[in-house]
């Protein structure tokens, strides 16, 4: 017996005994709320991570909601340049009166994006393209309209750009798990408009961060349902009520200013000259709504906030938009981590994410 004891404690002693401190603990799974209004990007950030770090998107299920988008956008840019210019010849009208009874929950006929391409050229719809901030569209139409006859071909499959441009109110909360430099991460997203917003409150337990995103380029536009309040002022608005909530006043936040692409342009580029080209091809009893057009695509970011002092210059009106957010946030401390992108460039998205957890995994 004593023999047998030796042996087993010469056992034991040759054994590498670990340190109960350096024995690693599996991480908890991180939990990630995307807020912001209507039309921000939320969802097309949803997808992206999903793509990128969970199971490969079924392309095919967005088919029905690209062509929805292209019918309902091109009816909102031939009622708007009908208003423009109600004088219009037979062959437009003809393609007008298809496209005004095209039901947008139908499939996209062949035959049918013909007219849709018709009108697109026409110089007509153009101008009233430009004054896109001035009414409800869309900025993915112009995208789907270069690809229309692809959206409404028998076999469209669409692409994965396709798929990230493509708009589907978002009702209710969906979740995803996805993992993003080996962290377990649960996605929550959530719909932005204001009647989908007492939903959040559901959300709110166990959150490890608050992705909140904003739409740099609604700076001279105005909510889809509330036509007299602007985008940017209801995106600061709600963001100060979120931040200060009791609920998060330990919680991480992050930031991110989407549309930064169209941001840059708009800001960096005079309207004055376009808009008062478009003036002179319009009929002269039109010239005094056009003129009201006018102020709005001439409009600069001190119009919205007039003591902004940084002209068309892109950083300056950037870090001056960050800065109106960052004031905000009430909190001693967890200031939010702040990043400017495109939702639409995956590789931006991907480094914004990849930073945004290893920022988390060094928290205690």
């Amino acid at each position: 017996m004593a023999a047998g004891f030796d042996k087993l404690k010469q056992l034991i002693r040759k054994t590498p005994q670990v340190p109960n401190e350096e024995v690693e603990q599996p991480q908890e799974k991180l939990k990630l709320l995307l807020l912001g209004c209507g039309q921000v990007g939320k969802s097309t950030l949803y997808k992206q991570c999903c793509q990128l770090f969970g199971r490969e998107l079924d392309r095919k299920t967005f088919a029905s909601s690209i062509q929805s988008n292209v019918i309902s956008g091109m009816q909102a840019l031939l009622d708007k340049a009908k208003l423009l210019n109600p004088l219009w010849d037979e062959n437009l009208l003809a393609s007008q009166v298809i496209v005004e009874k095209l039901d947008s929950v139908c499939p996209l006929k062949v035959e049918e994006a013909q007219h849709l391409k018709y009108l697109w050229q026409d110089a007509k719809l153009q101008e009233a393209w430009l004054l896109q901030d001035t009414f409800q569209v869309s900025n993915n139409l112009e995208h789907f309209m270069n690809e229309v006859d692809d959206i409404a071909a028998l076999d469209y499959h669409p692409s994965l750009l396709d798929v990230m441009h493509a708009e589907t109110r978002t009702t209710g909360i969906i979740e995803s798990d996805v993992t993003i430099q080996g962290r377990q991460v649960t996605l929550v997203d959530v719909g932005g408009q204001r009647n989908e917003r007492k939903k959040w409150i559901h959300c709110f337990d166990q959150i490890s961060c608050v992705v909140f995103v904003v739409n740099l380029n609604g700076y001279n536009r105005v909510l889809f349902e509330d036509e007299e309040q602007n985008r940017l002022l209801e995106d600061l608005a709600c963001f100060e009520q979120i931040v200060n909530l009791a609920n998060f006043k330990d919680t991480p936040f992050c930031l991110i200013f989407n549309f930064r692409d169209l941001f840059k342009v708009k800001i960096e580029s005079s309207w004055d000259g376009q808009a008062r080209e478009l003036s002179r091809h319009l009929p002269t009893d039109l010239l005094g709504i056009v003129q009201g057009y006018i102020t709005c695509m001439s409009a600069q970011l001190s119009q919205l906030f007039p003591d902004y002092q940084g002209g068309a210059d892109y950083e300056r009106g950037l870090a001056y938009i960050r800065e109106k957010f960052l004031r905000l946030d009430r909190r001693v401390s967890n200031k939010p981590m702040c990043f400017a992108t495109c939702m639409l460039d995956t590789p931006e998205v991907k480094d914004c994410m990849n930073q945004l957890i290893t920022t988390l995994n060094k928290r205690p």
